[in-house]
């Protein structure tokens, strides 16, 4: 299944909505597009940090216009003359069996226009400017990195990101071990009044990391991190109870 700008998006948290949940159905539903997520997210975590730069408003008309006004191999000569004598004919053919060095040169310039065209192309999806199925990327309201509650070597960063619609709150980890079956981690918004007996937090989620204990997940949440500006994770039985049953494993500040 070929990668599309939805997917893209989806996966640098940029999506919410209606269009969110159909990306997450299809990637449920296809182990290719599960992989290909996989991959745009190695390519995502490559490029944490990275502030693009815009494009030039006339670079795209400038390459196509270099592509158009360059010579093409492998086209017939607009002056070929059908009447000429079968002598001059292969002596034309014998000419361009081997070509001068300038041909050659203007071949490559030919590749490295269009090679040029395509990174204009892929530059556009990237800095959110693919056509009418792009979508801008969405502001960061909250960069968090979540500590061991009671020490230990867990850890999470955690990343959230306001859309028109709500939140998309990226977790990764790589410490977080794997759970039996029926237990699983959930993530938490807590407020600044929250204590044992009286907590005062609301739920982002729930997730599983993989066997290796490494996590990567998106969640979609109405929550507002300025009236619940703590972030915890807490591991969960799965007996159907909305309120946290255990202490917080790891947590911001």
């Amino acid at each position: 299944m070929p990668r599309t700008p939805d997917l893209a998006a989806h996966v640098l948290g940029r999506l919410d909505g209606p269009r969110a949940t159909a990306v997450e159905r299809r990637l449920a539903a296809s182990a290719c597009l599960r992989v290909e997520a996989q991959e745009l997210q190695e390519v995502a975590r490559m490029l944490e940090g990275t502030v693009p730069s815009a494009l030039p408003a006339d670079l795209e008309a400038r390459v196509l216009a270099a592509v158009a006004a360059t010579p093409q191999a492998g086209v017939p000569s607009p002056t070929a003359d059908p009447a000429a004598p079968v002598d001059e004919l292969a002596a034309r053919r014998a000419a361009t069996t081997a070509p001068a060095p300038a041909a050659r040169r203007r071949r490559r310039a030919g590749l490295a226009a269009a090679a040029a065209c395509a990174a204009v192309a892929l530059a556009a999806v990237l800095l959110g400017r693919g056509g009418d199925d792009a979508t801008p990327p969405l502001p960061v309201e909250l960069r968090a990195q979540l500590r061991p509650a009671a020490g230990g070597p867990l850890s999470a960063d955690l990343v959230v990101r306001r859309g028109e619609t709500g939140r998309v709150v990226t977790l990764r980890s790589s410490t977080l071990p794997a759970l039996p079956k029926g237990v699983y981690y959930e993530l938490w918004f807590v407020g600044p009044d929250d204590r044992p007996g009286a907590p005062q937090r609301i739920s982002a989620g729930t997730f599983h990391p993989d066997a290796a204990g490494a996590s990567d997940v998106t969640f979609h949440a109405a929550v507002d991190p300025a009236v619940y500006p703590g972030v915890a994770i807490t591991r969960e039985p799965g007996d159907g109870n909305p309120s946290p049953s255990g202490p917080d494993l790891v947590r911001t500040n």
